[in-house]
């Protein structure tokens, strides 16, 4: 399966956990318990003037004029 646009590494994540735990860490017996539907593509790795998502299925454009940009406190 490809990557999402604009998105250089991804990897498949188990659903519905509030923390990533990926595919190729599960042990077999692990594995044996689930399918494929259990799992989500999640993007790692974004192009340069691109932001992974707040949900990590894909990348996000920065703003104009942007080299790189982060997800943070807009009043800060």
């Amino acid at each position: 399966m490809a990557c999402p646009s604009n998105c250089i590494t991804c990897v498949f994540s188990l659903k519905g956990v509030s923390i990533l735990i990926l595919k190729k860490d599960l042990s077999a017996a692990q594995l044996a318990t689930l399918t494929d539907a259990d799992f989500s593509l999640v993007c790692t790795v974004c192009d340069s003037q691109f932001v992974l998502s707040v949900d990590l299925s894909g990348c996000d454009a920065c703003g104009f004029g942007c080299e790189m940009c982060i997800y943070g406190n807009i009043y800060y």
